[in-house]
């Protein structure tokens, strides 16, 4: 999801309070299922993302597995179909 879903106005300033941001994900990622991604969000290449976790930020490491919430689980891994 890269965006709210709706639109958040500021009424003090009169201005939009978030906007749509887009998720770039990178080559040969595996995202396993029930995983939510953030807007904003950068996925490195040659990444596994556990099932169920929450990513928030940017993952610029490859070679990488991922789960909970941002944790590097393991390093020097890669995957195979």
């Amino acid at each position: 999801m890269d965006s709210d879903g709706h639109t958040i106005i500021n009424l003090a300033e009169g201005s939009l309070a978030e906007q749509a941001k887009n998720i770039s994900i990178g080559s040969h990622v595996w995202i396993c299922s029930g995983v939510t991604i953030l807007k904003g969000v950068y996925i490195g290449n040659h990444t596994i993302i556990a099932a169920g976790s929450i990513i928030t930020k940017r993952i610029d490491g490859e070679h990488i597995l991922i789960g909970g919430h941002n944790k590097i689980l393991k390093r020097e891994i890669d995957w195979e179909v």
